[in-house]
């Protein structure tokens, strides 16, 4: 009987704390609506209502006390001018714990911190991704490398050698030089008068091509062109190589012998002698001047005079026979019983072309003739020994 008693005395009290909390807070807040006002018994309240009490006896923590229809009505009352009214206010903004309140006015400037209703639920937290500040670097393309054919000719032109084909006495004081050339390329070379193609002494211009064909010019008497001196000794300046013409050079016409009514020239000229600078041998170079001296030649009577004895080379494998101009007949000529014995001297230049392929052995031989013709075109020919040059002259050479 005395615990029922107790139980409903409880019970009474319970109510009457609710009763009088409920009108508190409607006059709370009358008065805040009506005057505008802001008392310390609102904030006393608020922070009241929404403070955390701890757990109760149900074991649950009562973390804030949401009063949701105070809430909508507040939403529906706005002042006419539309701003919110101090009882929005005072619902929206909830402070976060039951501090008690220092008497004065809650200062309204100072931002009001939010206070979370309900734990945050945890999130995965994922590693943020490296980013690079660093420009990523442009790949490199290395191209694969590629067999490259030798080439078959040289990157800069070969030079061009001028050629003296022979001198002509005029027989005023004069004398007429008949000039060739001859350009190893495979395609023309220009070269104007000038520095380069000129003549010593002036006039620079001899009536010299500017434009010179691949290959050996003709030679006398169809020279490429020819100039007239006065016996003193000119030169023509190609490049880099000279052709030098005076009264000591080959001379276009030799002189032969009287007509023999006695006889038929039937026997070929003899060749014999000689002495050659450099001699045969195995060269360094590529290209070379060889010169002779003391060469014999002889036609036994009946002799109708030797018209001219010359050398020739040949590049065994790779070219024909190429001769040189005229020799000169040094002295000697028509013989008393009607034949012809002289002895000459002159010079070949030899030449290996950067185009040919290199020889399987290495070097480039070269076999070394001299040549005479007389007058009826009997012929007579004498071996005079064989140069080599090396392989690296070619235009493959491994």
């Amino acid at each position: 009987m005395e615990a029922r008693s107790g139980r409903g005395w409880l019970v009474n009290a319970f109510g009457i704390f609710l009763l009088v909390l409920s009108l508190w807070i409607l006059a709370a807040l009358w008065a805040g609506t009506s005057f505008g006002a802001t008392f310390p018994l609102l904030a006393d309240l608020r922070s009241q209502i929404f403070a955390d009490y701890g757990s109760d006896i149900f074991g649950q923590t009562l973390k804030s006390l949401q009063i949701s229809i105070l809430g909508d009505i507040s939403a529906d009352t706005l002042f006419a001018d539309g701003s919110s009214s101090r009882w929005d206010l005072t619902f929206q903004n909830p402070v976060p714990t039951a501090t008690s309140s220092s008497g004065g006015l809650e200062d309204e400037s100072s931002p009001t911190p939010t206070v979370e209703l309900e734990p945050p639920k945890p999130t995965t937290t994922r590693e943020p991704e490296y980013t690079s500040t660093t420009a990523p670097e442009t790949p490199t393309i290395t191209p694969l490398p590629s067999k490259t054919p030798k080439p078959t000719s040289t990157s800069s032109p070969q030079p061009i050698r001028p050629i003296l084909e022979c001198v002509k006495d005029n027989h005023d004081g004069t004398f007429t030089a008949f000039f060739g050339y001859k350009n190893p390329n495979s395609h023309p070379i220009e070269i104007s008068i000038g520095s380069r193609n000129h003549f010593e002494p002036g006039p620079d211009d001899r009536g010299q091509p500017t434009r010179f064909e691949p290959g050996r010019t003709a030679p006398y008497p169809d020279a490429e062109f020819s100039t007239e001196f006065n016996g003193s000794e000119i030169k023509w300046h190609l490049g880099d190589k000279v052709a030098v013409a005076s009264v000591e050079s080959t001379p276009c016409e030799q002189p032969g012998p009287d007509p023999t009514p006695n006889g038929e020239d039937v026997t070929a000229p003899i060749l014999s002698g000689g002495v050659l600078s450099p001699p045969p041998d195995d060269l360094t170079g590529c290209e070379i001047t060889v010169a002779i001296t003391d060469l014999e030649g002889a036609d036994p009577a009946w002799s109708s005079g030797i018209e001219w004895v010359k050398l020739k080379y040949q590049v065994d494998g790779y070219s024909e026979y190429i001769y040189s101009s005229a020799l000169i007949l040094k002295s000697g000529g028509p013989t008393g019983d009607g034949g012809w014995l002289g002895c000459y001297s002159g010079d070949v230049h030899i030449e290996i072309n950067p185009l040919w392929d290199s020889p399987e052995g290495g070097l480039f031989r070269i076999n070394l003739w001299a040549k005479a013709r007389d007058y009826v075109g009997l012929e007579g020919y004498l071996w005079l020994g064989e140069y080599t040059m090396p392989g690296s002259c070619g235009g493959n050479f491994q």
